[in-house]
C-alpha cells in the first residue's frame, strides 16, 4: 500500500518540477493550484451527493475532467514496469569478448 503511494508522490513532484522548468510555475504556486483544484472537485462531488439525482451529473466531470495544464498531476508521468518476458541483452553485448587476465606489471 505504501509503494504505490510513494510512486504517485514521486510522479506528482516530478510534474511540479516539469512545470517549473517549462512554464516557470514555481513549485509553491503549483502546489497551491493543485490544492485549489482538489477543493473545487471535492466540493462538486459533495454538492452532487447532497443534491438531487440530476445534480449527480455534476460529480462526473469533477472526477473525469483532466487537471488544468498549470496544475501538477501524477497521471501525466506514465510509468510502466518493464516487460520481464521479453527482456534480452542489448545487441552490443553480443559482440563482446570474454575478459582476459590483466598482465602483471614488471618490477
Amino acid at each position: 500500500m505504501l509503494r504505490p503511494w510513494i510512486g504517485w508522490l514521486t510522479a506528482w513532484s516530478f510534474d511540479r518540477l516539469r512545470l517549473w522548468a517549462e512554464r516557470e510555475i514555481t513549485p509553491e504556486r503549483s502546489r497551491r493550484s493543485a490544492w485549489a483544484e482538489v477543493a473545487v472537485r471535492a466540493g462538486a462531488v459533495v454538492l452532487a451527493v447532497a443534491g438531487p439525482l440530476g445534480a449527480a451529473l455534476t460529480a462526473l466531470p469533477a472526477v473525469l475532467v483532466p487537471p488544468r495544464a498549470g496544475t501538477p498531476a501524477a497521471r501525466r508521468c506514465v510509468r510502466k514496469p518493464p516487460d520481464r518476458t521479453s527482456a534480452r541483452a542489448p545487441q552490443a553485448l553480443a559482440h563482446l569478448t570474454a575478459p582476459t587476465a590483466a598482465p602483471t606489471p614488471a618490477p
